[in-house]
């Protein structure tokens, strides 16, 4: 790994859990939490970092991108979960996860069958 991959890696295995534990403590820090997760999608090539990135590959996808986003929204996943909003249920179906998991299966399928095997 690069050093900017270990540095990355570090600060985001620092960052989820101190972000878990204030949007657990504070309502407040969880709705900022949103609200930035959601603002923040015009700023994503700012704040992100890519792991196993090949920049020789000529295509349009390169490694694993991790924003700030990611984060925000891991920590509010995980800080739904150990403590919800009172009077609210701690896990609840989504409305469209049969849509999204029928389209998970349809980009697995995509990818297998797909050619040139790039890492095949």
């Amino acid at each position: 790994m690069e050093t900017k991959d270990l540095i990355g890696l570090t600060l985001i295995l620092m960052a989820i859990p101190m972000g878990v534990a204030i949007c657990s403590v504070s309502q407040r820090a969880r709705d900022a939490a949103f609200f930035f997760m959601v603002a923040g999608t015009v700023l994503t090539e700012k704040l992100d970092i890519n792991f196993l990135s090949h920049h020789w590959y000529r295509g349009t996808t390169r490694g694993f991108e991790f924003t700030f986003i990611d984060i925000l929204a891991i920590c509010l996943l995980i800080s739904t979960l150990l403590l919800p909003r009172p009077g609210r249920p701690r896990w609840f179906w989504p409305a469209s996860l049969g849509a999204m998991l029928l389209f998970f299966f349809y980009g697995c399928f995509s990818v297998v069958i797909s050619e040139p095997k790039l890492y095949g």
